[in-house]
């Protein structure tokens, strides 16, 4: 929203009018017949264009909250969205929703996936490696979505980071004394 003050008249005019209308196409063909990461930017577009006035709240709320369906449907029973990369991604956009915009999207809803979410990124990674998925951009992402979500909520990601260094010095010594440890830092 912050971004938008700085354009034009006939931008701005440009901008509504191209919001106004992907809306309506995504309306008409189904919000969740689109690909994930496309449904989080929907929703961020919906509560973007209702908080500039574009469309009116009730209509927003009432797509926000379908938009939040077709999300929520898509999560498995893991908490997993199809892969890490993708869980931490849209665990940060149902974070900026739900911070941004709490008055238009159902954030009972948006809570329970964000935990479940963000507990599958803190099982998901590799003590042993030190990143998530050996992807940097997995690694990025859930490192981000761990965090905000710890600050949204008082979650305990401190503790995960303090217990990430406590199991890779406990790999690493049992490694010197010619013990196994699985990936998780448990000595087999």
């Amino acid at each position: 929203v912050d971004c938008l003050s700085s354009l034009t008249l006939d931008e701005a005019v440009d901008a509504k009018q191209i919001a106004i209308e992907t809306l309506s196409a995504y309306r008409r063909i189904g919000f969740s017949s689109s690909r994930l990461i496309e449904i989080c930017q929907i929703l961020e577009l919906i509560c973007v264009a209702a908080t500039l006035g574009w469309i009116a709240q009730a209509p927003a709320g009432r797509d926000a909250n379908e938009v939040v369906r077709a999300i929520t449907a898509l999560q498995d029973q893991d908490g997993r969205w199809r892969n890490t990369s993708e869980t931490a991604e849209v665990c940060l956009s149902l974070l900026r929703v739900s911070q941004r915009h709490p008055s238009l999207v159902p954030l009972d809803s948006i809570h329970e996936a964000l935990t479940r979410g963000v507990e599958y990124l803190l099982r998901a990674y590799d003590v042993a490696a030190g990143n998530w998925d050996a992807d940097v951009n997995a690694t990025a992402k859930s490192i981000h979505a761990i965090v905000l979500f710890d600050q949204a909520v008082g979650y305990a990601a401190t503790d995960f980071v303090t217990d990430i260094g406590t199991r890779q010095r406990r790999m690493a010594h049992s490694r010197m004394h010619g013990q196994e440890v699985t990936s998780s830092g448990t000595l087999l």
